[in-house]
């Protein structure tokens, strides 16, 4: 699997950032968000990067769900239809003539009952025709308003509301493109009277090579970036490693380097090597990973890390014999130095975890190559057992690999069944229900079920709660879940957020989604004694208080594992933080103490064009570090179920379940409270705040992934 598409697979979306760009005295158009200001909560515009996508010429636009959708010009509706966005490319869509979007939406989910992504981003859309020949496209409208091809509008006049613009954009938002009277993409900004972005195909050209004046200037932005950005560098990186770094990649650039090389740098900045975080991450695609009209070549035998041992994960069919077996060298390189190798290259994971980066040493075979996978190549394994194995690449073109990547395989039909789904209850005997939460994006009738669903199994004496395969969400969600389950107020926290300015930053030159001269951050406030500015957290500041009208009593097992991001770990977080519950599994992608995210820069460096999302939010949970919540780590299980080959090729029984079920059947359940100390415990970092009088208001919009996700991602 590639570095490419192993990301997209596990961070089905990277969260972005809110915009507010300057309004112009000369806009045409009205903004098609009724109420709000041109500009207001972009969350995508042209030539950003959405995981591996690049964004030509779209902006999506966030705002709360069914917020009115108005013309932003006079004009004539050309066509009308309902479908998904598969990317941000291409659509499946069903046009009609004439009726409305809410019946039509229905009609198309009662039709495409087996859709590739959640029905809640079956959407509406619409051409409108302007007087110039130009056209304003929509995708993700819904509303009960009767409409027509061919019916003319005026400049704010209702078209429909906000419902899912596409599935990897987990807010309420709409996609709005434009094209000229030739039908050729246009600016879908100047119009509105805001900075843009676009670019005219051909404008943005990718240099084949930096001089050492343009390698060393984009290091120069980089590492400044990091630097004034970043608030949690301190916890990852000493100055000493930071600098030397530096220096060892400026060595590169003494002659120049190629593009792929000095990409190379930049994505060793993120990896082990620098500023590992599970919400920072490279926008720009791996150019060794895929590029356009370039042949990928794989080998007859894939390979994975599995402890401190490599060995053979898939093969070609004819070569099924050397699946399991163990490997000393490749091209005379020893198995050690490998190891030693793929460490550093590993990328998106908090502090010191682990679970993470145990399961990309095993699944991302491409790392031990170190990403060179372009082009023939010739390898020459060594085994274990003294014999070897000549392996020429074939062209990655209908080639057969054993075991096979098949839906029989419960970690990878969980995989899928995630994105088809936002929750489901399933009964698994008399005295145990599962309870799947693939998301923490959920509308109001989603909710409803789920509040519905619980009452009705008040009364089974066990719940497994699955947030696997989970990539975040709103937090309000969380809590709201959390309430269900929760016998009394839930325990006091000391959280908080920092940043390391409240006035302008730099960097902000460089950046695509926000100007040069913005203070986001000014109702942070300094503490006397400690570096940076600091606001009350939004969401843990008061108890969350028990619901009144739903609660499950019974015993909770939560599944976990190292796709557990963001807001699934803050869930499984404040159910094992109150006593209410267990994790089985592995320790969660994101950190239980901190995670760095709720606002995001999106920097493009000025010479190689290269972009990176930098999260400026050090988003404090917990100070609590105990034997249940060690330093550096994500939330770790209460019952650990340990990776194994068998779990992510093979089996076909879930083995994290089945534990669960174990230990339901055997009466295991809470043991020692870790928190006991520290529940009750003073908050002198909050009364601080009371001293300065930081109210945290003011803070506009929630980022992450949400991802992408685009409110907070935790």
């Amino acid at each position: 699997m590639t570095e490419r598409k192993f990301f997209a697979a596990r961070f089905i979306l990277v969260a972005l950032a809110l915009f507010a760009f300057s309004v112009k005295s000369d806009a045409q158009w009205r903004w098609p968000v009724e109420g709000a200001q041109a500009g207001e909560n972009m969350l995508l515009v042209p030539q950003q990067y959405l995981d591996s996508e690049h964004n030509f010429s779209n902006i999506i636009i966030t705002a709360p769900l069914g917020s009115n959708v108005v013309a932003p010009a006079d004009g004539q509706i050309q066509f009308l239809n309902v479908g998904i966005y598969t990317t941000l490319k291409s659509m499946y869509t069903s046009h009609f003539t004439q009726g409305t979007f809410d019946s039509k939406i229905d009609e198309y989910r009662e039709q495409y009952k087996n859709l590739p992504v959640k029905g809640q981003y079956v959407a509406g859309g619409l051409s409108l025709l302007l007087a110039d020949g130009s056209k304003i496209f929509f995708h993700g409208l819904k509303g009960d308003r009767e409409l027509k091809s061919g019916m003319k509008v005026k400049q704010g006049e209702v078209l429909g509301s906000v419902a899912y613009c596409y599935h990897k954009v987990n807010e309420p938002s709409i996609l709005v493109a434009v094209s000229d009277a030739g039908g050729r993409p246009a600016d879908p900004m100047t119009p509105f009277g805001i900075k843009s972005t676009f670019k005219s195909a051909g404008e943005v050209v990718i240099p084949e090579t930096l001089t050492p004046g343009q390698a060393n200037e984009d290091m120069d932005v980089l590492m400044n970036a990091y630097k004034e950005c970043y608030p949690s560098l301190d916890e990852i990186v000493t100055p000493e490693q930071f600098e030397a770094f530096d220096s060892r990649a400026r060595l590169e650039f003494r002659n120049g380097i190629s593009y792929k090389g000095f990409y190379d740098v930049v994505r060793a900045s993120i990896s082990s090597e620098l500023v590992h975080d599970s919400h920072v991450s490279l926008l720009t695609p791996n150019p060794g990973l895929g590029a356009q009209g370039a042949a990928i070549h794989v080998p007859h035998l894939m390979m994975g890390i599995l402890g401190d041992s490599i060995i053979v994960t898939k093969a070609e069919r004819s070569c099924a014999g050397f699946i399991g077996k163990k490997i000393e060298s490749i091209d005379g390189e020893s198995a050690a130095d490998i190891v030693a190798r793929v460490d550093k290259m590993m990328v998106m994971y908090d502090g010191e975890n682990e679970s993470h980066r145990d399961n990309m040493k095993l699944s991302a075979w491409n790392y031990i190559y170190g990403n060179e996978i372009m082009g023939e190549r010739t390898t020459v394994v060594k085994f274990s057992d003294g014999s070897e194995f000549k392996d020429v690449w074939m062209k990655n073109e209908r080639v057969q690999y054993v075991p096979f990547t098949s839906l029989r395989v419960s970690y990878i039909k969980n995989q899928y069944m995630s994105r088809t789904k936002g929750f489901d209850f399933k009964v698994l005997n008399d005295s145990t229900v599962l309870f799947s939460l693939h998301s923490f994006v959920l509308n109001q009738v989603e909710m409803d079920r789920i509040a519905d669903s619980l009452k009705k199994f008040a009364g089974v004496p066990n719940m497994i709660i699955d947030v696997r395969n989970n990539p975040g969400g709103d937090v309000r969600i969380i809590n709201r879940l959390v309430s269900f389950f929760l016998e009394k107020p839930s325990e006091k926290l000391d959280s908080y957020l920092k940043v390391n300015s409240n006035g302008k930053y730099e960097s902000f030159k460089y950046a695509l989604n926000y100007l040069p001269d913005h203070e986001i951050f000014q109702d942070y406030k300094a503490i006397e004694g400690k570096d940076g500015f600091y606001a009350p957290s939004d969401y843990y500041d008061a108890p969350i208080e028990p619901d009144s009208l739903v609660h499950y009593p019974g015993r909770v097992y939560l599944l976990t594992d190292e796709s557990s991001v963001s807001a699934a770990t803050v869930f499984p977080a404040l159910i094992v933080r109150n006593r209410r519950g267990v994790t089985v599994g592995r320790e969660t992608l994101s950190g239980y103490h901190y995670m760095t995210a709720y606002k995001f820069v999106n920097i493009m460096l000025p010479n190689s064009r290269i972009q990176l999302r930098i999260p400026l939010v050090k988003d404090v949970f917990d100070d609590a570090v105990t034997p249940r919540t060690p330093k550096g780590r994500g939330l770790m299980p209460d019952y650990e179920v340990p990776l194994t080959y068998e779990e992510i090729f093979t089996a076909e029984k879930d083995l994290i379940l089945q534990r669960a079920l174990e230990l339901i059947a055997d009466g295991e359940y809470l043991g020692e409270n870790y928190f006991a100390a520290e529940n009750g415990g003073s908050l002198k970092l909050k009364e601080n705040y009371l001293l300065y009088g930081a109210a945290g208001a003011g803070l506009v919009g929630i980022g992450w992934l949400a991802a992408l996700r685009m409110r907070r991602k935790k």
